[in-house]
């Protein structure tokens, strides 16, 4: 246990029965249900955690499904660095494209030439997709130089700015744009180029199915059962939830991840609504299962980074700050939405607007156990160690509950 939490637990406790009965529960493996929307960080988090593994093996430790260590250098297999390297090829390859789609759709200036070989090599790539696999496609230095003049070209950079209006089915996903520069760009399509463990965390592919996970988390074991995000896995919601929380009682927390950098996407299949306004759907949906009432809630509001980018970029215009308080004032007060109105809002205010249309669905669903909310962004190692190192006194806190209730 945690110096901080057994500082504060001696003081709670005062009795070194009660204290070792903590430390039995302790020792037990704490289960977490990870579930949120398609592209909010989800497998992000579980990434982040093997890279700590791999980086920090003292505090942070991977296990396989009987709870038998996996050395650091396992954790990620020669197999799997190289799967990675093509997938985050691939996004670059594809955020390019769609920027250069977007772009033309907007009527910006643009190199036709490049802009069609772009499109070109995309749907070579398509095609290239053999039974869920990635052949590896040969990229020239030619090709590359291309990729780097698009990149620079100012009416990508236009869009970029931009890219919370672009149309749902170019929009560039959040971990990619850590690439779309001229350095990362020839880095990652050298042919010597060698993954670090940013480069991992910012690589994109979705979950499908239901994925089990098992860390040591500064000698605490942590079991983490993440289920794919996308509305085809959402449907199946009810009935991975039941078989999972079936098998035990104890120390089970639903993790529910959500991204504030979709606070004002348009969801592509209810235009009415944004992503969050679904994502703030799903969680309704899974607080009124009753069987969930038994399990604390852990919220993850994830990409803070993101989101502050986009919010700062939105205040400097009229027209940002009104789009601001169409989505997010119904969680300030008056002066907030002055401050918005005047460009002054500190972009924390804004992370707490948010945080109260989550706290506001767990307040409806009239729970008995607790609700922690964290701002995160899991791209950042040192953010989500220190996240995980306040959980750690969560959970021991929720298990000193039991203890005394």
């Amino acid at each position: 246990m945690g110096e901080g939490c057994c500082k504060w637990l001696r003081e709670l406790v005062g009795d070194e029965t009660k204290e070792q009965q903590i430390e039995e529960r302790k020792s037990e493996a704490v289960r977490f249900f990870m579930i949120g929307s398609g592209g909010a960080g989800k497998t992000t988090v579980i990434r982040q955690l093997k890279c700590l593994c791999k980086d920090s093996p003292k505090d942070y430790k991977a296990y396989n499904p009987s709870w038998h260590l996996i050395e650091k250098t396992d954790i990620f297999s020669q197999i799997e660095y190289d799967l990675f390297k093509k997938r985050i090829r691939q996004n670059i390859l594809s955020s390019i494209n769609n920027l250069c789609q977007q772009s033309e759709l907007w009527g910006y200036p643009m190199n036709h030439e490049l802009v069609e070989e772009v499109k070109m090599l995309q749907a070579e790539f398509d095609l290239s997709v053999i039974d869920g696999g990635y052949v590896e496609q040969q990229y020239t230095d030619t090709i590359v130089d291309d990729l780097v003049t698009l990149i620079n070209n100012e009416s990508i950079n236009k869009t970029l700015k931009r890219s919370h209006q672009m149309l749902p089915q170019y929009r560039i996903e959040d971990g990619t744009r850590h690439f779309l520069n001229e350095n990362d760009i020839r880095r990652i399509f050298a042919d010597n180029t060698v993954l670090t463990s940013l480069d991992i965390v910012h690589s994109r592919y979705p979950t499908t199915g239901i994925q089990d996970f098992r860390f040591g988390i500064k000698g605490m074991k942590i079991q983490i059962h993440d289920m794919g995000g996308q509305v085809t896995e959402l449907v199946k919601l009810p009935q991975f939830i039941s078989q999972w929380f079936m098998n035990t009682h104890d120390n089970n927390f639903v993790l529910f991840v959500a991204s504030m950098a979709d606070f004002n996407l348009v969801d592509e299949s209810n235009p009415e609504f944004t992503v969050m306004d679904r994502s703030i759907k799903t969680l309704s949906i899974i607080l009124d299962m009753p069987i969930v009432k038994e399990c604390s809630l852990l919220i993850f509001l994830n990409k803070t980074d993101r989101f502050n980018e986009v919010v700062r970029n939105l205040l400097v215009t009229p027209e940002g700050r009104a789009e601001i308080l169409k989505y997010l004032g119904s969680g300030l007060d008056s002066k907030k939405k002055a401050k918005v109105e005047n460009g002054t809002i500190e972009v924390e205010d804004l992370h707490k607007a948010i945080d109260r249309r989550f706290q506001e669905e767990a307040v409806k669903s009239k729970r008995k156990t607790g609700v922690y909310t964290k701002f995160t962004k899991a791209v950042d190692p040192k953010m989500m160690s220190a996240i995980f190192g306040a959980i750690e006194c969560e959970i021991v806190a929720n298990i000193a509950k039991t203890i005394f209730t």
